[in-house]
């Protein structure tokens, strides 16, 4: 150990440091030695961590004697590397109310490698792209070569404020440079700036400890501390072209779209249901980047679409995003229907161009189903050979046909007239169910009303409150009230998943959620059937394809 500026003498209290003059890449080591016994548990040396990064500290103690003199000595060794340029003091350093001596160490900026030549460890760092779009992907590629044996190497994160940061990859290999084989370590970003103007990349520190090679069992301790870091680089970021009119901005490096069906939709008959898979995929942008691919309502056509998949795949051109909506589509009348094209617009970024990704649509031809001849009743051939009672019996009923016919006439009367009066209290009933007034004093429109707004402003507490006040309107049926009434009343078992969904968001431990969108339609299609006396539960459709 080098002691610099120590105190002469038999001062019980010292403060060393390995160098006086350092850059921001080197590791300085600064000893606390004391003679007469002190501890070094209540040692203070002052806010270090103002200027310097602490690394590690270990207290050492050794006893020696010579020329007949015992000496000994304990001290506190501390491992730190400058974080500010400038000339810095350290001290003085107390010790059970003894100080010690004063530091001055001055801190440079690392000097710049003189051309041809290598040093044992080395850093660069580079961009694909000096200038891209707000919310495009630049790679960022870190390199570490090191010509000496490293062991525990370490990287400080990088973080950028108004960007989103991801590794994509980590590599090890080798490379010879100037003859000479170099170990490296790479480390790939993708970052996505979210504002425009300038983009700055700050330096990176690595830090690793040279390891020594001995043969020696108890000489096998670390050698020298390498600290690097990287320079500091700036991209410039653009704002969206004003050339850019279609909605939500999407700049990639490509974009690709696939559409996939369990069956062919030109075959659908009317009650059965196919699943169309749309997965859209795109180079250099995150999958939440990528915009839905929602399917319009039609009259005659149900849709049941499934939670997208949103995925991020890492390689070494950067991110690749991905997203799949899976819907099924039940065909609940006949007719012509038309699925229409969807076409997405994105910015290529390798082109500098504006363009459209296109699905086709579909036509769906759904014929009237043919009749079911199999429950209309049997003709039997006449019979000519009967019995002699059988042809009295049907002389005896032959002179009564009369009275049968009068009979049957008026029973059949009263029949649809009690059919028709009974399907009117039936309607007037659900009629007054809608239009009657709820606990606080309002009625089902106004009810349904502030559920809809609840529903489209995402509040889930307030959709819950609003679907359980709405709920008292429809829902009476003696034994439940309320959602929980409205779920089993309705024998819609979709409704009843997003119920439970809803439920568990606002008080269970599950993280699903429910999809507002479809909880809607289905409140809507019971609020439809239950207007005209009927549920779900007495209007089944069939069941969905699942796949």
């Amino acid at each position: 150990m080098l002691l610099l500026q120590a105190t002469t003498g038999r001062a019980a209290v010292i403060l060393s440091t390995d160098r006086s003059d350092v850059t921001l890449e080197d590791i300085v080591t600064l000893t606390l030695r004391v003679t007469d016994g002190e501890d070094l548990s209540n040692a203070e040396v002052g806010d270090l961590r103002d200027a310097f990064e602490i690394l590690g500290s270990s207290t050492n103690s050794r006893t020696s004697l010579i020329n007949g003199n015992m000496e000994s000595y304990s001290e506190l060794i501390i491992t730190m590397s400058p974080t500010t340029t400038g000339t810095i003091v350290i001290g003085p350093a107390t010790v059970d109310g003894k100080e010690s001596n004063q530091l001055t160490i001055k801190v440079s900026e690392p000097a710049k490698a003189v051309p041809g030549t290598l040093e044992p460890v080395f850093i660069s760092s580079s961009t694909d792209h000096n200038e891209i779009y707000v919310q495009g992907q630049v790679l960022y590629t870190l390199r570490i070569f090191h010509s000496v044996n490293l062991s525990e190497p370490s990287l400080s994160d990088l973080t950028i404020d108004d960007a989103l940061v991801k590794v994509v990859a980590e590599n090890r290999f080798q490379t010879r440079i100037n003859g000479i084989l170099h170990g490296v370590y790479e480390f790939k970003y993708a970052i996505f700036p979210q504002k425009s103007g300038v983009l700055i990349i700050p330096p990176q520190t690595f830090r690793a400890t040279e390891g020594r090679r001995s043969s020696n069992l108890f000489n096998r301790g670390a050698g020298r501390i390498y600290q690097k870091i990287s320079a500091e680089l700036e991209v410039e970021v653009a704002p969206v072209p004003a050339a850019w009119t279609s909605g939500s901005w999407l700049p990639a490096l490509q974009l690709s779209a696939d559409e996939s069906w369990s069956k062919d939709p030109a075959t659908l008959q009317l009650g059965e249901s196919a699943t169309r898979v749309l997965t859209l995929s795109a180079d250099g942008v995150l999958g939440a980047q990528l915009p839905p691919l929602a399917m319009t309502e039609q009259p005659g056509l149900k849709f049941y679409p499934e939670q997208p998949l949103i995925e991020d795949v890492d390689a070494e051109h950067g991110v690749s995003g991905r997203r799949v909506e899976t819907t099924a589509v039940v065909v609940t009348r006949p007719g012509r229907f038309e699925i229409p094209e969807l076409r997405i617009p994105w910015w290529n970024t390798a082109t500098n161009q504006h363009e459209w990704i296109v699905v086709p649509g579909r036509v769906i031809n759904v014929p009237i189903p043919e009749k079911d001849t199999s429950s209309q009743e049997t003709t039997y051939p006449a019979n000519n050979l009967v019995t002699g009672e059988a042809s009295a019996a049907a002389a005896n009923i032959a002179g009564q046909t009369n009275w049968w016919q009068v009979a049957a006439i008026t029973m059949g009367l009263g029949w649809t007239v009690t059919v028709l009066l009974l399907y009117r209290k039936r309607r007037n009933r659900s009629e007054e169910r809608l239009d009657q007034t709820g606990d606080d004093g309002s009625d089902e429109k106004e009810s349904w009303g502030r559920l809809k707004s609840a529903i489209q402003d995402a509040d889930l507490s307030a959709v819950r409150t609003a679907l359980q006040a709405w709920a008292t309107h429809v829902v009476s049926d003696g034994h439940s009230e309320g959602i929980e009434g409205l779920g089993r009343v309705s024998g819609d078992s979709e409704l009843q998943s997003q119920l439970l969904a809803l439920e568990n968001s606002l008080y269970g431990p599950d993280t699903l959620k429910p999809d507002l969108s479809i909880l809607l339609a289905h409140l809507e299609q019971f609020r439809r059937e239950y207007a005209t006396g009927g549920t779900q539960s007495e209007l089944k459709l069939p069941g969905l394809y699942h796949h």
